[in-house]
């Protein structure tokens, strides 16, 4: 029968009752190491103590408020291709087809959706005008700041999401090389830039030629990492690494970041990006690379938009920043990025 099933629901609901008056009476404690305040966050978001001890919350009150943000339900976002249409038409387009769309407060080029919708059978999206994308990907795209004619790497391209998001906002000019150590997914970035109407975007598999087309006026590296910044839309990420995997993880980082520094130009820049919390793969790892790559400087955030999205963030006139998931009007992944310059001209 329901009523085990229905008793059970019953206690884990007064359980979780206790865990937020335990965390409320301690909101402005520091996150101890072990003890109830610590199983009580551990509990109530589902998220293992290596959690705990690698982010950037000092106190119980932080890591509520990041944690709670993150497990709560992601809204759809659209990109509008930059180079083939513009976003005050497509809200029209897509309010006119009955889709309830509002435009990103953060994203220049982004469209929220409220609730569920077939977005792929839109025309918009079947001809290649509207891209279904996060608004936090948006937003990496908008701050590597590409200039037209540019020569451009996404060294860890993947689906090709931010690559295709580069060449739009370069009006098409200027070439975009995408690679990926998978090489299955970058058949995907070939479909999605002929649909695109993208010519401006070389798909190249053999990380050796890559280095061969060397120096690029911008290199993008958004790493493999623990994407404990997607947990809203990945639930199952904080299961899926524990803390020795991290290790291998940022090693990896700080491999790709070593690999590629050289083939920046001088007065180039450089953008590390993770969809992560965690300091370790974040400002630790930016610190160590700084300090074995002394011809590279933090560098202040481009954006040609004017959209000006982050300039209310701690460390963008800097050039590193962490996108926290409760930030006031976001709905995006959390996620860290640095753009780092290479002395010289």
């Amino acid at each position: 029968g329901v009523a085990p099933w229905l008793q059970a629901l019953g206690r884990l609901e007064r359980l979780r009752e206790r865990w937020v008056e335990r965390l409320e009476a301690h909101r402005k404690a520091e996150i101890p190491g072990r003890g109830p305040v610590r199983e009580a966050l551990e509990g109530l978001f589902g998220v293992p103590g290596w959690w705990l001890d690698a982010g950037p919350w000092a106190r119980v009150g932080e890591a509520v408020r990041e944690l709670g943000r993150l497990r709560r339900p992601q809204e759809l976002t659209l990109r509008v291709q930059a180079h083939r249409a513009e976003r005050p038409a497509v809200l029209r387009e897509l309010r006119d087809a009955g889709v309830p769309v509002s435009p990103t407060p953060r994203s220049p080029w982004g469209i929220r959706v409220a609730g569920r919708h077939n977005v792929l059978a839109l025309p918009a999206v079947r001809e290649g005008r509207v891209e279904v994308q996060d608004e936090g990907s948006q937003l990496v795209a908008c701050l590597c700041d590409p200039k037209p004619g540019e020569r451009v790497l996404d060294f860890c391209a993947g689906g090709g999401g931010k690559a295709l998001a580069l060449a739009a906002a370069m009006g098409g000019r200027g070439e975009v090389v995408a690679h990926d150590a998978d090489r299955a997914r970058l058949r995907d970035t070939r479909r999605r830039a002929r649909r695109a109407g993208l010519g401006n975007i070389r798909v190249e598999a053999s990380a050796e030629a890559v280095g061969r087309r060397a120096p690029y006026d911008l290199v993008l590296v958004d790493v493999p990492c623990s994407s404990s910044g997607t947990l809203r839309r990945n639930p199952d990420v904080a299961w899926r690494w524990n803390a020795e995997d991290l290790g291998r993880l940022t090693a990896v980082q700080a491999e790709i970041l070593d690999r590629v520094a050289g083939w920046v130009r001088p007065g180039g820049f450089l953008v590390y990006v993770t969809c992560s919390l965690l300091v370790p793969e974040n400002q630790a790892q930016i610190e160590a690379f700084l300090a074995r790559h002394p011809e590279f400087a933090p560098a202040p955030l481009g954006d040609r938009t004017g959209h000006e999205p982050l300039l209310d963030l701690p460390g963008a006139e800097a050039g590193i920043l962490r996108l926290p998931a409760n930030l006031p009007r976001y709905t995006g992944d959390a996620f860290f990025l640095a753009r780092l310059g290479r002395l010289g001209s």
